[in-house]
């Protein structure tokens, strides 16, 4: 598996069916946080979250998307959630 597309902006907007989507936890560097795309097989992608070049200690990915645009989307809105959970958290 070799991560053909990375993300290092989804922590400050992206856009999702033509709309530009605020991304969360502004305070966080864009290149901390980013989202890594995987082509498995011809017709099949997985999304996995990475911090500081690496992937989280508790991995988080999901796969089995057909093309590449619809698994970074995905990707981006499962790193938007996780890092509005991580301010959430932190800021209890």
């Amino acid at each position: 598996m070799t991560p053909i597309a990375k993300d290092e902006e989804a922590a400050a907007a992206f856009e999702v069916g033509g709309r530009m989507m605020p991304g969360a936890a502004a305070d966080v560097p864009a290149n901390r946080y980013h989202v890594v795309v995987t082509q498995l097989g011809p017709f099949s992608w997985e999304w996995e979250l990475y911090r500081d070049g690496e992937p989280l200690p508790v991995r988080l990915r999901d796969g089995s998307y057909k093309s590449a645009r619809t698994t970074e989307v995905a990707g981006r809105v499962a790193l938007r959630e996780f890092l509005e959970a991580l301010d959430r958290e932190q800021n209890v």
